[in-house]
Order: structure tokens, then sequence, then C-alpha cells
């Protein structure tokens, strides 16, 4: 079930829980979600995975917010074979391949009815499971050494101003070389993929504002000039801004439809405690 669902303001639900797993993409606005001991803050453009049976609670911002949910059947968990999901939510808040697949299933999900669509989305949603399970399998394994952990910060800070592996490295008192190959090994994208990305997912952002020109989110980003961050946009998100821009939802959050919670097919408990707008909501069958 694919589904596009919007809070139009700022909203508590109560303590729930999904029959369905489902990856949560967020399109706009923020989001707390509470589950367990853990509190996990979304902002724009990222993407959850949600096991089935988690209780949980959201808090929906004072702006709202704009979901694009992807809610799987058990078929498609069996997929996975023995490569079994934790209990927990897992959250790509860094820009990382789970953001760009959702977003290749989102703009597949806009030009529905469409059995090629369907198609393609089938490919994305089965690779989006496959680095789950691989996420899942290395929870606890060790991230790097703190000093690295420093300049995975430092670089999350400053990505947009003149950041390079250089200077990271003489602020770390480790030699480029060094932190290069520990880049790689940590993350799994070179410094330069990994800061293109970086700025990519903030330049996503950016373009959810119709009045702002492509040459000032460049810059803002920390491309050099509009050619370029197209043309680095493209090969990370897989189209140009103008087609992104173009394939986010209205602003007006009184497009498409209102329909009923219970028609998008999550089911969650106390459903009728949560209202919300479905913009539109797609029981698309996704075979193998």
């Amino acid at each position: 079930m694919l589904t596009e669902l919007r809070y139009d303001g700022p909203r508590r639900a109560p303590r729930h829980s999904h029959k369905l797993a489902f990856f949560r993409l967020l399109l706009d606005g923020d989001c707390t979600e509470r589950c367990g001991p853990s509190t996990i803050a979304y902002s724009p453009f990222t993407v959850l995975f949600h096991p089935a049976g988690v209780e949980h609670q959201d808090d929906i911002g004072p702006d709202g917010a704009h979901f694009f949910t992807i809610e799987l059947g058990d078929e498609w968990l069996r997929r996975i074979g023995h490569h079994r999901l934790a209990t927990t939510p897992l959250v790509d808040e860094r820009g990382g391949d789970l953001l760009w697949l959702s977003l290749h299933v989102y703009r597949e999900y806009a030009r529905l009815p469409n059995a090629f669509a369907e198609f393609a989305m089938e490919g994305f949603v089965l690779e989006m499971l496959a680095i789950a399970a691989r996420s899942y399998a290395t929870i606890g394994d060790y991230r790097g050494p703190r000093w690295f952990q420093r300049v995975l910060a430092q670089l999350h800070g400053g990505f947009s101003g003149d950041m390079t592996l250089n200077a990271l490295a003489e602020s770390a008192s480790i030699h480029p070389v060094h932190l290069s190959r520990v880049f790689q090994k940590f993350t799994g994208r070179t410094f330069g993929e990994y800061l293109q990305r970086l700025r990519v997912q903030f330049a996503c952002q950016k373009l959810c504002h119709p009045g702002a020109a492509l040459s000032q989110i460049a810059i803002a980003a920390g491309f050099s000039d509009q050619s370029h961050f197209t043309h680095v946009f493209k090969e990370v998100a897989g189209m140009t801004p103008g087609v992104f821009r173009n394939l986010l939802p209205d602003p007006d959050p009184g497009r498409g439809d209102t329909v009923s919670p219970q028609s998008n097919g999550s089911s969650p408990r106390n459903q009728a405690d949560s209202p919300h707008s479905v913009v539109s909501c797609v029981p698309t069958t996704l075979r193998f």
C-alpha cells in the first residue's frame, strides 16, 4: 500500500502499533516519534523503517507534516528469508541509500496508473528491504574511533562551507590519506560522495519552497554554481532539481480528497483518535 498522509497542524497521536511493516518518508514538516526509551526526531527527507507491531507515539510539529508511506505485507518480508529484521525502528537521516530509493519510489508513484511504474517500484522496494536487513545485521558493530565521530559531526555542521578532506584531517591531527581510508571503511563512501549527498539532501529541503531560485539553493548548499549543482543532484537523486521540485506535493493542504484514516490500510490501534488528511491512497499491489 502506498499512501501520502498530511497532518495540517500539531498533533499528538496516542500510542499505537501497525499490523504491517512500513517505510515512511517525511516530505515536509517535522515529527518526533517515541518508541520505548528512544526518541526519533524527523526532519524533512528523513526515512524510517518501522517493523510491524511496534508500539510508538507520534508528535507532529506546529507546521504539520507530510509523509509518503510504503506499507509491506508479510510476503515482502519473507523475501529476505533468514535476514530477520529487528523490532526497533531504523532511521536514515543522513541522506543514505534509503532516502534516494524512497524518492525513486515516490517518483514512480506519481506516474501511476502505469504498469512499468509498478515494476520499477518493486525493484526499488526490494533494494530498500535489503539495505534495512544489512543495517540491522551491523547494529552494534564498531563505528570508528572517537576522533572520526567528531570529524563526522564537524562535516554535518559545516558541509555547505568550504569543507575539504585536508581541512578536516588537519583539525583532527590526522593524515589526509588515513582519514580518507577510515572514511571509506566506516561510511562505505568516499569523502566526496558523502559530502555531496549531504548537500543534495539539504537542497531537497530548500526545493520545497517554490520561491527559492535554483541558483540561490546551489550556493546555500555549498555548490560552486547552478550547473555543478544540477549535475551532482541528478547523479545522486536520479533526477534534476527542476524535476524533483515538480514532483513535490502541492503545498496547499486542501489538495486532494480527504479520506477517513481507516481507508489507508495501516490499521493502527486507536486510529480514530489520530485524524489526518489522506492526500492520496493508492492500493497498489506490488507483485514479484
